[in-house]
């Protein structure tokens, strides 16, 4: 596929402060039209999704105004930052979390420039909650469920059936809960868009039908290339792709031979690398490249997924 692609990139960055240090109540902050640069990072677990945002554009008084959405060295504030994407179509929300740092940088003066860190497990690992806690045998997903409405998370169980035997109880914030209900019961969870998302520590792909197809004559850039435990790949940004996120992979310079029960190539042996290829494949990270209003910017996803039958061996709690 041709990484040219015609049309209207434009990014959209809404700041919501609430420690906003103005003495008039919360504030929310919205821009558009403006160079912005994103780099949207999702691995899952503790580290939750990251985002990098540098914004070109702003006026002095703004970008002095929104320093204070970071409060301290060591403070988290409840400040947040959602971004959202739009290629000509319809906004698409792509980032919303904690703000962990905001500064104006002057390195490049004349043209200077916001930068902004922000993560998912930002807010949740610095809010101390109530204690979740239960007298008699009780599933996972409902615990789960339980540090998601404390901690004003909507929730999604991807086919976790643990049920967790005796009293259970979880202290600390909801990091620190989920952490530990994670490490009891063998699941992995992740944060992405104020949705909590919990999966069984097998990785499992189904029958493969609502896996998202990518195919060398569309999606993807170049060719798919091996990685520490599967395939990697780029293609054009897609925001249906996120962590755990079934993908097929279509490439006629895959090889189509010697497939196992996914459609992907059997190795010669039994070692944990094997050939990029055909089939369908579990996305172990993911990261959103997005620049606006920049000839020739990035728009593009990049992707490791791991065999079904492989990937076991990686998903784990530590």
């Amino acid at each position: 596929m041709s990484e040219n692609n015609f049309t209207q990139k434009k990014l959209r960055v809404k700041f919501d402060l609430v420690d906003n240090g103005f003495n008039d109540g919360d504030v929310s902050l919205t821009y558009n039209g403006l160079r912005v640069s994103c780099q949207i990072s999702n691995a899952g677990f503790e580290s939750g999704v990251m985002c990098s945002l540098r914004i070109e554009g702003m006026s002095l008084s703004d970008m002095n105004r929104l320093s204070v959405l970071q409060t301290g060295v060591i403070q988290q504030s409840m400040n947040t930052v959602t971004v959202s994407a739009s290629d000509g179509g319809p906004w698409q929300d792509v980032f919303s979390g904690g703000v962990l740092e905001a500064f104006a940088d002057f390195n490049g003066a004349p043209e200077t420039a916001f930068s902004v860190m922000a993560q998912t497990m930002a807010i949740p690992s610095a809010v101390v909650i109530p204690s979740t806690s239960f007298a008699d045998s009780v599933s996972v997903a409902v615990v789960a469920k339980s540090i998601a409405d404390k901690a004003g998370l909507s929730f999604q169980n991807n086919g976790v059936t643990t049920v967790l035997a005796g009293g259970v109880t979880y202290n600390g914030s909801a990091a620190e809960q989920l952490h530990a209900l994670a490490s009891a019961a063998r699941m992995t969870y992740n944060i992405s868009m104020n949705v909590l998302s919990i999966w069984p520590e097998q990785i499992s792909v189904g029958d493969g039908k609502g896996a998202i197809e990518i195919s060398s004559d569309a999606e993807m850039f170049g060719y798919p290339a091996y990685s520490q435990y599967g395939v990697s790949l780029r293609t054009l940004f897609n925001n249906l792709i996120g962590l755990r996120t079934p993908i097929k992979l279509s490439s006629e310079h895959a090889p189509a031979a010697w497939v196992n029960q996914y459609g992907q190539m059997n190795g010669l042996s039994k070692q944990v690398l094997h050939l990029p290829s055909n089939g369908i494949w579990s996305v172990i990270g993911v990261k959103h490249d997005l620049q606006s209003e920049t000839p020739d910017g990035q728009w593009t996803t990049y992707i490791e997924a791991a065999r079904p039958d492989s990937a076991n061996q990686v998903a784990y709690v530590r």
